[in-house]
C-alpha cells in the first residue's frame, strides 16, 4: 500500500494565487523526497477555497522539479472543456512528464462552475461526460482517419499527411494514461460506470458504510463488464496528521490553515449536499468540526498510531490501495509540516506493506 498527497488544494482565501500554486509544486517536491507515490491536483474555476483551475499547469510544473511520483489530475471536468483538445493537452502532458500522468475526468459538482460556464443540470453534465470520455480515450487510441458525430460532441480526425507531417500525437503510457473516476454519493454510479471501464476509483473522506457502499458499486459495474476489480486501484482520500507524538500531531491537525478549511468551507459544503452526517454517523452535526474529525476520525497520532489506525482502516473496508492525504496552507509552520510530511512516507509508509493485501 502506497501514500500520496492531494493538492485539491484546501487554500486560505488570502493566500495569493502565485503563492498558494508554488506551495502545492514545493508539497509535490517534498512527497518526492519522502517516498509518496502519487501527487493529485484538482480543477475548479470559482471557488477560493479551492483555487487552481488550471491543473495540467501545476502537473507541468511540478513533473520540472520531479522524476518519480505519479501526477494525478482529479480530476479534469469534461463539460468545460472540448475533449478534443483536453486529449491533446494530455497527450502532450503524458510526454512531458515522462509517462507518470494519471488523467482523471469528472462532471463537476460546483453550482458556480456550471454557472460559469453556462452549463445544464448535474444530470446531463454526466451524459456529456461519459461522451467526452469516450472522445478521449478514442483520440488516445482509435487508429485514423476516425469521426465521430455524438450528442454533444463530433469529431473528424484526418490521416496522417507527410506534407504537414503529422497529426502525430499519442499518449507516451500504452495504451493510455490511467483514468481515475471519483464518488462521493452512497452507492456511487460514478464508480459503477468507473467498474465498467476498468477505470481508478476514487473514494473521498466518509464514513467506512460509504466507503463500502462504493466498492460494492465499482464491484458491481466491474463484473458487469466481465473484468475483475483490484482493490490496489483503489484510491482512499482521507486526512493523516503525523507528529513525533499523538499530542503534537493532534496539534498539526487543529491548527488554522486545516481548522478554517473544514469549518468554514468543507464540512459547510457537504452540509449543502445533505452529508455532514456521513463524517460522522450518530454524532449530532452541530458536533462536526474539524476539531472532533481531528480527534475521532481521521488519522492522526505519532506514528504507532498512525499505523495502527491505518491499518484498522485498512481493514474495515477490505483494503485499497492508495491512502491520499490532503495538503493545507501551511506557510506559518513549514517545518511542523514538512515533519509530518516526512513522518507519513519515510516511517508509517514502509510499515504498511506488512498488513496490506
Amino acid at each position: 500500500m502506497d501514500v500520496g498527497i492531494f493538492a485539491v488544494p484546501f487554500r486560505l482565501p488570502e493566500t495569493g494565487l502565485k503563492e498558494g500554486l508554488d506551495w502545492d509544486v514545493q508539497v509535490t517536491k517534498w512527497a518526492e523526497e519522502y517516498g509518496f507515490a502519487e501527487a493529485w491536483f484538482a480543477e475548479h474555476y470559482t471557488l477560493g477555497w479551492e483555487s487552481t483551475c488550471a491543473p495540467e499547469l501545476v502537473v507541468a510544473a511540478a513533473a520540472q522539479h520531479t522524476s518519480r511520483i505519479k501526477l494525478a489530475i482529479g480530476a479534469n471536468l469534461i463539460p468545460y472543456h472540448n475533449p478534443v483538445a483536453l486529449a491533446h493537452s494530455l497527450m502532450q502532458l503524458d510526454h512531458m512528464t515522462g509517462g507518470r500522468l494519471i488523467a482523471g475526468f469528472g462532471s463537476g459538482g460546483y453550482a458556480t462552475d456550471a454557472q460559469l460556464f453556462a452549463a445544464p443540470d448535474l444530470e446531463e453534465r454526466r451524459r456529456i461526460t461519459a461522451e467526452g470520455i469516450k472522445v478521449i480515450l478514442d483520440i488516445w487510441t482509435r487508429e485514423r482517419p476516425y469521426t465521430y458525430e455524438g450528442q454533444y460532441f463530433k469529431v473528424d480526425y484526418p490521416a496522417f499527411d507527410p506534407f504537414w507531417g503529422g497529426p502525430i500525437w499519442r499518449p507516451l503510457q500504452k495504451p493510455h494514461p490511467k483514468v481515475a473516476i471519483a464518488g462521493i454519493t452512497a452507492g456511487s454510479a460514478s464508480l459503477k460506470e468507473a467498474g465498467r471501464h476498468g477505470f481508478i476509483p476514487m473514494s473521498f473522506d466518509l464514513d467506512v458504510e460509504y466507503l463500502l457502499s462504493h466498492w460494492r458499486a465499482y464491484e458491481e459495474g466491474a463484473r458487469e463488464a466481465g473484468l475483475t476489480p483490484d482493490r490496489k486501484e483503489w484510491r482512499l482520500f482521507k486526512s493523516v496528521f503525523v507528529g513525533r507524538t499523538d499530542e503534537e500531531a493532534i496539534e498539526i491537525a487543529c491548527s488554522k490553515p486545516v481548522t478554517r478549511v473544514f469549518d468554514e468551507f468543507v464540512l459547510r459544503v457537504y452540509e449543502r449536499f445533505g452529508l455532514l452526517g456521513s463524517f460522522a454517523p450518530g454524532v449530532p452535526e452541530h458536533l462536526i468540526t474539524a476539531e472532533y474529525l481531528a480527534k475521532n476520525v481521521w488519522l492522526v497520532g505519532s506514528v504507532d498510531t498512525v499505523v495502527q489506525k491505518i491499518e484498522t482502516f485498512y481493514r474495515q473496508v477490505g483494503g485499497f490501495g492508495v491512502l491520499v492525504t490532503p495538503a493545507f496552507d501551511f506557510m506559518d509552520n513549514v517545518e511542523g509540516y514538512r515533519n509530518c510530511l516526512r513522518l507519513l512516507g519515510q516511517k508509517v509508509q514502509p510499515q504498511l506493506a506488512r498488513f496490506a493485501k
